[in-house]
């Protein structure tokens, strides 16, 4: 009897979370922002992957490089107005970025800039450039990271 009783308490307190957790909104444009960081991600970790190697490729990080250029070229077309924190998805971004949108424009043109000095780095293959130039790529990314994101919880 006390076993039933328990199994159904706790039977009860789970759905009743259930009930109360918040469902998660989905947003076509918050997921496609998503995806594209994603794929920064990837790209950015093939690179630096690459530079760990004895004998990099560079016919690898030029791929990902332009690959790099063409997203970040594109970035802030990734956050159009009211795409933020208050459609209910979830997100990373935080409100400042539409806030104060010419300092976002900013930071994206220096990850921009950055990238684009990888791009020539790598296109030249000159190893010690190409790890520099990733490293400033890093840095931008960083940088707009402490800004505009939400911290991981």
């Amino acid at each position: 009897m006390k076993r039933t009783i328990l199994v159904a308490t706790a039977l009860g307190l789970a759905l009743f979370a259930a009930g109360c957790a918040k469902k998660e909104v989905k947003n076509p444009i918050v997921t496609a922002r998503h995806e594209n960081y994603e794929q920064v991600k990837q790209a950015f970790r093939a690179i630096g992957d690459e530079l760990k190697k004895e004998s990099p490729s560079f016919e690898v990080i030029d791929t990902n490089a332009e690959k790099l250029d063409a997203l970040a070229k594109d970035l802030p077309s990734w956050f159009p107005e009211g795409s933020g924190p208050e459609t209910g998805a979830k997100t990373e971004a935080l409100p400042v970025i539409w806030e104060k949108w010419p300092d976002f424009e900013e930071a994206a043109g220096k990850l921009q800039t950055a990238v684009g000095g990888l791009v020539a780095a790598s296109s030249a293959e000159d190893l010690g450039l190409t790890g520099e130039a990733a490293k400033n790529v890093g840095g931008a990314c960083k940088s707009c990271h402490d800004t505009f994101r939400k911290e991981d919880d």
